[in-house]
């Protein structure tokens, strides 16, 4: 009954993120968590608030985690660098039953706003 309560929570939180982002630039990507408490290595893939590089951001994730062999939805804070990230994220483990802290890194589609808009002559 409470993985069921747990999974609306979490499907109700990636819905609200998502249409807070149709507003605004996410950024994508995907990478390994450390998930601690004897979990091991995780893969996975992570929606970030936003796609600007060198700025902190939101993130939302899914991981599958090796060593349970399940799966893991996470909510966390990143920091976004040139086409990469890092993470440090809340999950729940699916196959322990229980909630993990986890540290990943990984690639990120970013965009750097530094640049200068082209200007067309007239």
């Amino acid at each position: 009954m409470a993985a069921a309560k747990l999974k609306q929570w979490f499907l109700g939180l990636a819905f609200a993120g998502m249409s807070s982002a149709a507003s605004a630039d996410i950024g994508v990507g995907a990478g390994v968590t450390y998930v601690f408490g004897g979990n091991g290595l995780a893969l996975g893939i992570k929606a970030f608030s936003s796609d600007n590089e060198d700025e902190g951001a939101a993130s939302l994730g899914l991981d599958y985690v090796f060593s349970s062999r399940s799966w893991r939805p996470s909510i966390g804070a990143a920091y976004l660098f040139d086409s990469s990230y890092v993470d440090v994220t809340a999950g729940y483990n699916y196959g322990t039953g229980s909630w993990d802290l986890g540290l990943g890194a990984g690639f990120a589609d970013t965009d750097d706003d530094d640049s200068a808009p082209l200007l067309v002559p007239d």
